[in-house]
Order: structure tokens, then sequence, then C-alpha cells
């Protein structure tokens, strides 16, 4: 009797990692909504009915949570100032943030492009920097008075 407590006991413990792995690996921007949905509806089939009520409320919330959101894979934010159009991109889940720049001169009425491409795939958890130098790049855009576009 005790042995299918302890299993029990197990079960919810690896549930519940799981569970926090995918919330973090979300709001950290390793995996897209798509996936921490998926990733969800997976862990919800595998232990339904072998874990507690509490702990399966818990993933049903979760769940709910993730279906209602709606979301791509790429985030983008855009930004203008003194006839400078930037894009800020970052794709969940790769290691690389993309600012691109578009010019506009009024006088030559011309436009010119370049993108940046910042690779943090050497670094020791290159998702988790990507993912804040994004977040960074859109305070200093703040801060340095560019307006954003939504």
């Amino acid at each position: 009797m005790s042995e299918s407590h302890t299993l029990v006991d197990e079960l919810n413990r690896k549930a519940l990692d799981t569970l926090e792995r995918i919330v973090v690996d979300y709001q950290t921007g390793i995996i897209s909504v798509e996936q921490a949905r998926s990733s969800l509806q997976t862990l919800f089939q595998a232990v339904s009915g072998l874990i507690t009520d509490d702990l399966f409320d818990m993933i049903s919330e979760a769940s709910k949570e993730f279906a209602d959101k709606t979301g791509e894979a790429t985030a983008r934010r855009l930004f203008i100032s003194d006839g400078c159009l930037y894009c800020l991109e970052y794709t969940f889940g790769e290691p690389v943030v993309k600012l691109h720049k578009l010019n506009w001169s009024e006088t030559t009425r011309m436009t010119w492009s370049s993108t940046k491409v910042l690779d943090f795939s050497e670094e020791l958890n290159p998702y988790e920097v990507a993912r804040g130098r994004f977040d960074g790049y859109i305070e200093s855009f703040a801060r340095l008075g560019y307006k954003e576009l939504n």
C-alpha cells in the first residue's frame, strides 16, 4: 500500500516540476505560447487520473490560461524617431534579437535599411539572455524618447 502512495507522490512531484518548467520557459521566452499550450495539453493527457485533484486542477487552470492566449512565435516592437523606423524582433526559442532600421530622407525622398543581428548562442543561457536584451532595448528606446507605434 505504501508503494502506491510513494508512486502518487512521485507522479505529483514530476507533474508539478514539469508544470513549473513549462511556465518558466514561456516567461523567459524559451518557448512560444503555442509550444506552452501544446506542452500543457500533453502533460494534462499524461497525468490525468494519476495525480491528486489539487494538482490536476492547477494543470487544468494553466491550460485554460494558455488556451485564451493568442500569440505569435515572434515578438515585434516598432519605434520611430527623427525619420527612422526601428523594428525590434525576438523569435521565441531562438537565441537571437534582430534590430531592423529603416531611414527616410524627406529631401531626397529615399529610404534605406539595415539589419543588425545579435546572436547570443554562445552565452551560458542563450534564450534568457536574448529575451533580456530584447526587453532591455525596449527600455532603452523609451528612455531615449523614441515613440512606440502600436
